[in-house]
């Protein structure tokens, strides 16, 4: 009845257990990181867009600095062939930038998110194109 009494047998079964249970854990916290990070990234593309378009008035020039901002620090999270960006003149004072994302890792264990839409505004900078109004 050695069989019994060999402890090596049970610590194999705990460790396969809790590896098991630290590993989906681990998953877990690597899919909701990433999905927070890409939202993160849409948000900031939507912001710089807005910006851009306040500050030159050139939609065409503001979406590529949208799509530059996204290639050089969110490509590795957002797919940059399935970004929609439209930028607008809310009203006479603000920029209007809507940025609609989809992350590359678009479905996990703890969530399934197909697209990010993310909005942002930004002030008119008239005072840069013609400061002698202000004067």
């Amino acid at each position: 009845m050695r069989i019994f009494k060999d402890a090596n047998g049970q610590v194999i079964v705990e460790f396969a257990l809790v590896i098991t249970i630290y590993v989906m854990f681990i998953i877990g916290l690597i899919v909701i990181i990433w999905g927070i990070t890409s939202a993160f990234f849409a948000q900031q593309m939507a912001h710089e867009t807005a910006r851009k378009y306040a500050v030159t008035m050139n939609k065409a020039d503001a979406e590529e600095h949208g799509r530059t901002y996204l290639y050089n620090y969110a490509s590795i999270f957002i797919d940059p062939t399935q970004t929609k960006i439209v930028v607008e003149k809310k009203d006479s004072k603000m920029a209007q930038s809507t940025v609609t994302v989809k992350p590359r890792l678009a479905s996990g264990i703890v969530f399934s998110k197909k697209a990010i839409t993310r909005t942002a505004e930004s002030p008119f900078t008239d005072f840069i194109r013609h400061p002698e109004k202000y004067r």
